[in-house]
């Protein structure tokens, strides 16, 4: 059974036939008073999210995600990401950031950096010999005390 002449082969049909189609729709996201700025009181606060993005181009993060795998779209995308993730990193600034943090790390790939050392100074794993005649007398006192409280207890 072949489908019929006026489906789409490929899946369902791109919702932005052009580059140039989905930049003005992006663009509209973003301007001054667009769905970008979110009303506080009597304020407006320039709150971009890429789920905000996502609802105003008419699809979920998914997809949207999807259409900067297209060549065609990646720049659109790119930029559209990087005035996000400007905009959350700016409000690291303010009082209340873990929501931000979450945001970052979860959507921009940002994430806490920890380095452990898994080798000794020169190099190697092999731990280097301690040398007790540079140790001062009350911590060979110490050592010893100690030694001995072990031997006791055995």
């Amino acid at each position: 059974m072949t489908a019929p002449k006026d489906k789409h082969p490929g899946g369902r049909p791109l919702l932005f036939a052009t580059a140039e189609e989905l930049q003005e729709k992006v663009d509209s996201y973003f301007a001054m008073g667009g769905p970008a700025y979110v009303k506080l009181g009597d304020d407006y606060m320039y709150a971009p999210t890429m789920s905000g993005l996502a609802l105003h181009l008419g699809m979920d993060r998914r997809s949207l995600t999807n259409y900067a795998d297209r060549d065609e779209f990646f720049p659109a995308i790119k930029k559209a990401r990087a005035k996000v993730e400007e905009a959350l990193e700016q409000r690291l600034y303010g009082q209340s950031v873990a929501g931000v943090i979450f945001n970052l790390k979860n959507n921009f790939d940002w994430s806490d950096k920890q380095e452990l050392a898994h080798t000794s100074p020169d190099g190697s794993m092999t731990p280097r010999p301690l040398d007790m005649t540079k140790l001062p007398p009350e911590v060979l006192e110490a050592i010893v005390k100690a030694g001995d409280a072990a031997a006791d207890d055995k």
